[in-house]
Formats: structure tokens, C-alpha cells, sequence
């Protein structure tokens, strides 16, 4: 009897002890995996062409504003220049916006042919560089960020 006790308290100890070591192994892998995609984690940079205010923009590229459910406003061409390498769109982050903004040019089948840096608010940028000519509509992807967390406030697709 008193071997039957002395086993069960071993088998009971040998559970603890697989228990208690499956624990540390998941939370140390936990640890590593979230220890390199912080130290792996490419934060946007701020764009260097922007400038500072709203732009003066000439009427036949229709630039305007536009209020996004979120709740903040960006400014941009309904009609914007485009040549050969550039799309100039004239994208503003409003000053009253408590937002950093990133803007992405994407093709037809919504791979990236161009980006800014970070915008932050009461600054724009005029012309975004592409990797390739646009044809057809354009599709433009506004990504939100909280401002000193790079935390995502989620995005918004325009087409024009």
C-alpha cells in the first residue's frame, strides 16, 4: 500500500514536472518570436519631400479634401497630373489630424508600384516616384498609423 502511494506521488510529481516544463517552452518560444519581429520590424520613414502646409494647386487636377470615417481628412487631385515615372497627387495630411499617413499607387491587380514615406499632419506630398506607367483607374491605398507608436489605425482604398 505504502508503494502505491509512493508511486501515485511520483507519477503525480513526474505530471507537474512535464507540466511545468511544457509551460516554460512555450512561453520562452513565445518570447524569442516576439523578441525578432520587434527588433525585425521595419518602421515606415518619414517622407522627405514633404512639405509643410496645404498646397496651392492648379483647378484642372480638382484637388479637394476628403473626410474619412475615421475621422480625419486628407487632401488630394481628383484629376492629378500623371507622366511617365510620377503621379502627381498633391496628398495632404490635415493639420487638425491626429494621424500619421502613408499613401501606396497600386496597379490593376493591387501590387504596389509606388509609396510615400510618413506624412505627418499639415504636410504634403506632391508627387509619389512609380515603379512602372499606370494605366487605367487608379488605385490608392491610405494607410493610418497612431503617431510615435506606429500602432496601425487601419487603411482606407480610393480609386480614382
Amino acid at each position: 500500500m505504502q508503494e502505491e502511494l509512493i508511486c501515485k506521488s511520483e507519477k503525480t510529481q513526474l505530471k507537474k514536472y512535464i507540466i511545468t516544463t511544457i509551460i516554460t517552452v512555450i512561453v520562452l518560444t513565445a518570447s524569442v518570436i516576439l523578441a525578432i519581429n520587434i527588433k525585425f520590424y521595419d518602421k515606415p520613414k518619414p517622407d522627405k519631400t514633404a512639405q509643410e502646409g496645404v498646397p496651392t494647386v492648379e483647378e484642372k487636377y480638382e484637388y479637394s479634401t476628403l473626410e474619412i470615417n475615421d475621422g480625419y481628412e486628407i487632401g488630394l487631385c481628383g484629376k492629378p497630373n500623371i507622366t511617365n515615372n510620377q503621379i502627381e497627387l498633391y496628398f495632404t495630411n490635415m493639420e487638425k489630424n491626429d494621424v500619421w499617413i502613408k499613401v501606396q499607387i497600386l496597379d490593376s491587380e493591387n501590387k504596389v508600384i509606388g509609396e510615400t514615406g510618413i506624412i505627418e499632419p499639415n504636410k504634403y506630398v506632391k508627387s509619389i516616384e512609380l515603379n512602372e506607367n499606370i494605366e487605367g483607374k487608379i488605385n490608392i491605398k491610405v494607410i493610418e498609423y497612431e503617431i510615435d507608436t506606429y500602432n496601425s489605425k487601419g487603411n482606407v482604398n480610393l480609386k480614382l
